[in-house]
């Protein structure tokens, strides 16, 4: 029988001749090879240049700073290319350094070299450009609609059906609904990610987020970081991060409710679904046209926008729902049960409803929309949820 042939190639920055081999030991039996060592910087440039290897290890050794301010450019230059550093010791300042230029990982020669393989098989995940996730984002066409709710449970639910790790993002600079509602704290949020110039990648998302249950990864607004003291995100970097978003995760949802329309339209243009929650109201059904109008100018199409009837009593609604559908212009509206009992146990207790209301008529609507999202047919799914203790 042959021998598997590994799928990822790594390049080695260094100056000691013995780091190839102790590297080449190190992937032996491992999805990965040694596809180059070189000795000077403009070697590896040249290397990157032409074949555009997604690894490179850089041994810092046996002049850290002087390795670090050579490669900085490196690191600019091929932003598609993971780095790590391998060193014998780093001081704080150095290690500071190797992060704020953009190195992902450090491994020091003391450590075991199965956390280099680790480090380097999540790096290689991240960093594939074969994976097109779906990208939902939320609106809200008035205050306490239950947009964060219907998010936060609609993340989940695709995760679900996916069998892969959601992406949260709350994009409320105000208020940091999120974090409330998952009852979560974090030094890094949304704004942290947006203020990185030139190198905002899965990798950078994936350490700012949270992880309050399995398979769901939380970025939480500025507001959520700094405890109601809002730090506007900067809006720049906004179509990167969105594009990074849709390579690292299976499903991003994202809840916007009070962006501006321009950046608005630009969270949109890169979703797959715009779901414009609402209540059935007058004051709701008028920003709804607003929005929907404003949408549309900016050059949205208009399939990709859903309006959504959240606490809807069937038979019992003020308004009818084609006076919506008219109202709206749109021929289809999406409708969530009025299941108070449900929301408020979810809200109150800080958990998801497939835990504390699993056969909930607002579980089954959710579950619907994912399905109706996917294109799918209906199967509801009552995988239990694992806690992460100590959150919660």
């Amino acid at each position: 029988m042959t021998a598997a042939v590994p799928r990822h190639r790594v390049l080695l920055l260094s100056r000691q001749p013995e780091a190839a081999q102790a590297l080449r030991a190190a992937l032996a039996a491992t999805d990965f090879e040694l596809a180059r060592a070189c000795s000077e910087p403009v070697e590896l440039a040249a290397r990157l240049e032409n074949e555009q290897e997604k690894l490179a290890l850089i041994d810092l050794d046996p002049e850290p700073d002087r390795m670090l301010e050579a490669i900085e450019p490196l690191v600019g230059r091929f932003p598609a290319t993971r780095f790590v550093a391998l060193a014998e010791r780093l001081d704080q300042e150095q290690l500071l350094r190797a992060m704020r230029i953009g190195i992902r990982y450090v491994q020091f020669r003391s450590q075991p070299t199965e956390g280099l393989v680790a480090a380097l098989r999540q790096l290689a995940l991240n960093g594939s450009g074969g994976r097109k996730g779906r990208i939902v984002t939320f609106l809200s066409a008035g205050g306490g609609c239950g947009a964060t709710l219907l998010a936060v449970n609609l993340a989940w639910e695709l995760h679900l059906r996916l069998d892969q790790p959601s992406l949260l993002v709350d994009a409320d600079e105000h208020y940091g609904a999120m974090a409330a509602y998952l009852g979560l704290e974090g030094r890094y949020g949304l704004s942290d990610v947006l203020a990185v110039r030139e190198r905002i990648d899965g990798d950078l998302i994936a350490t700012a987020a949270l992880r309050p249950v399995e398979g769901l990864h939380v970025l939480i607004s500025p507001a959520g970081v700094t405890r109601g003291q809002s730090r506007p995100p900067e809006l720049d970097n906004l179509d990167r991060m969105l594009e990074t978003c849709r390579q690292g995760w299976a499903a991003t949802v994202i809840d916007a409710p009070r962006l501006p329309l321009a950046a608005t339209a630009r969270l949109a243009h890169h979703s797959d679904l715009v779901l414009l929650v609402m209540q059935l109201t007058i004051k709701d059904l008028q920003f709804a046209r607003q929005l929907l109008t404003g949408l549309t100018e900016h050059g949205v199409d208009e399939s990709r926008i859903r309006p959504v009837v959240n606490r809807y009593r069937h038979g019992r609604a003020m308004i009818e729902l084609d006076k919506v559908r008219r109202a709206l212009a749109v021929e289809r509206v999406e409708t969530v049960a009025n299941d108070y009992k449900a929301a408020l146990r979810s809200i109150n207790y800080g958990r998801l409803l497939a835990d504390v209301a699993p056969r909930s008529s607002l579980r089954r609507d959710v579950e619907g929309l994912a399905e109706r999202m996917l294109g799918i047919e209906s199967q509801p799914v009552r995988r239990p949820v694992k806690m992460l203790r100590g959150l919660w």
